[in-house]
């Protein structure tokens, strides 16, 4: 969703040294990193397995953005293919949850009830809609929703919720999969691979 003044959303997945996680040395799995022109989040591959197990929505954003400046190898494209998997009415939480906090922080307080705000909140909720309803995760664009407008969006995700004939949670065959790749993951940076 590209605009000129648009800042830089990137997304840093990293595996942390196995060998000091086996120590007891525990690393910080997230963390970000804002600037005027880049807003940087960074994740330990065992957070993002952990999160798109809840079908987290930032994190489903993160592994299927279209953009992808860096990718090592095939661990993506199995992220993807075992989040597709895992999609669950468990999304609902946290997509319901990031539209209702920032419709209650900019556009009840009046502090940004602009166009491009209610866009946003509003793509939020479309991209919710998609996920529980049509079980697809689509980027699209939305344009002309106003703070009047926006309530019927958010309020369309409860009903896609009850509609929705995803599971309730990750599957746990989908959960084991997942927990396979991470150990492959770990193994191999243990050895050195």
């Amino acid at each position: 969703m590209n605009h000129e003044g648009s800042d830089l959303d990137l997304f840093r997945c990293y595996i942390s040294d196995t060998k000091d996680i086996l120590l007891g040395k525990v690393p910080k799995n997230t963390f970000e990193q804002p600037t005027s022109i880049v807003d940087l989040q960074v994740s330990e591959i065992g957070a993002v397995i952990s999160q798109l197990m809840h079908c987290n929505f930032n994190y489903l954003i993160a592994i299927h953005s279209p953009i992808v400046m860096f990718d090592n190898g095939n661990v993506l494209a199995k992220l993807r293919e075992l989040s597709f998997k895992s999609l669950s009415k468990e999304a609902y939480n946290s997509i319901f949850g990031m539209c209702t906090q920032n419709y209650k922080k900019y556009i009840e307080t009046g502090k940004d009830i602009s166009e491009k705000r209610c866009n946003a909140i509003a793509r939020t909720a479309k991209f919710g809609y998609n996920l529980l309803v049509n079980k697809k995760i689509v980027f699209e664009g939305v344009s002309g929703f106003t703070s009047e407008k926006l309530s019927t969006a958010i309020e369309s995700l409860p009903f896609a919720k009850d509609n929705s004939t995803l599971p309730e949670k990750c599957p746990a065959e989908v959960k084991e999969e997942f927990e396979e790749l991470l150990i492959k993951l770990r193994i191999s940076d243990l050895n050195g691979k």
